[in-house]
């Protein structure tokens, strides 16, 4: 689903009837593209699958909605990777839930076995591994363009849990997409800006 990037604007209306005017103001909070998995597919974006196995649409779990992504069966010394290439147009954050059911962290080498592990261009910027219900995590982002990749990491040895990992609700800063199309870009100008607000405002509204 799409939703509108992170602007913020103050709209006055003002309308004539019979000789009177009046008048209002309406304040809109333009809010984030969102990628929820409502639509049972990876097609609405150019998500990349790779790996031993792909990830999958789940409807056991998820943390709303009906649908989450989740990581592909994969076998020991494996790994299954969900990534995206999104050209970002103003610093942000991107934030994502995820769940996990696998292997326990090594209680005395702290070492992970199998995990679920996020980076950003190729570095590693967090992993979660053992038996962890949902929760949200959040990391900057640059404007410029940037690899999102979630890999679920297999070693050889221990299954445990469901040997799986969910992700839901990812919410990315304002970006481009490789179609070109502006996520937001309401009159296809490929520019977020006050007139696609206003567009918005008339479809709420119900006029042309």
């Amino acid at each position: 689903s799409l939703r509108l990037s992170s602007f913020n604007f103050s709209l006055h209306i003002e309308a004539e009837l019979d000789g009177e005017v009046s008048s209002t103001n309406i304040d809109l909070g333009v809010n984030a593209y969102m990628e929820s998995f409502e639509n049972n597919g990876f097609l609405s974006q150019p998500w990349t699958l790779e790996g031993n196995a792909h990830w999958s649409i789940n409807s056991d779990q998820y943390y709303e909605g009906n649908y989450s992504a989740q990581s592909g069966n994969i076998g020991d010394n494996t790994i299954s990777s969900l990534s995206i290439t999104m050209d970002i147009v103003e610093s942000g954050s991107i934030s994502f839930y995820k769940r996990v059911s696998c292997e326990e962290v090594g209680s005395y080498s702290g070492n992970y076995y199998d995990y679920l592990a996020f980076y950003i261009d190729g570095v590693e910027e967090s992993k979660w591994a053992g038996e962890q219900d949902w929760s949200q995590s959040s990391f900057d982002v640059d404007i410029g363009e940037h690899v999102f990749t979630w890999k679920y990491i297999k070693d050889q040895g221990v299954s445990s849990g469901q040997d799986a990992a969910w992700v839901d609700d990812i919410i990315f800063p304002p970006a481009y997409v490789e179609s070109n199309n502006v996520l937001g870009d309401l009159n296809m100008d490929q520019v977020v800006n006050v007139l696609d607000v206003i567009l918005l405002v008339n479809m709420i509204l119900g006029t042309e």
